[in-house]
């Protein structure tokens, strides 16, 4: 929303959304140029032989996105960086859920089974009681 603005009218979204729509049109445009500039740096530094600057330009120009490292904890807490071992610990972790898993239902067994008795004679009940009232 632009600053100042106390209401949301249609009037004041309408603004909002222009407003928004221009900005978004001109930073799309400043990249472009900005890209067009790195390029022509580029071409000139190739056609005047300066290889080396060359190929940096090219370096910088394919590096588009930043490759963040991606840890995970270890058993003990400690951060694991390298790829197997990362992939190793995801294996351990869901494993562990797994087992948690069979665990939990082999303890709640007995009581499903008590539950579910209880559900039927409960069931039972109400359908004798239905039958004497409307009798």
């Amino acid at each position: 929303m632009i600053r100042g603005v106390k209401h949301r009218t249609k009037e004041t979204i309408k603004i909002c959304n222009e407003t928004r729509k221009e900005a978004k049109q001109r930073c799309g445009q400043k990249k472009r140029e900005h890209l067009e500039k790195r390029l022509k740096v580029i071409e000139e530094q190739y056609k005047n032989k300066e290889i080396r600057n060359f190929y940096q330009g090219v370096k910088k120009a394919r590096k588009t996105t930043n490759t963040w490292a991606v840890y995970c904890k270890s058993n003990e807490g400690a951060l694991i960086g390298d790829t197997t071992d990362k992939l190793k610990r995801w294996g351990q972790y869901f494993e562990e859920l797994l087992n948690a898993a069979e665990e939990n239902e082999q303890l709640m067994a007995p009581h499903r089974i008590l539950q579910d008795n209880v559900q039927e004679d409960v069931k039972d009940s109400t359908q004798q009681e239905i039958m004497e009232a409307t009798k």
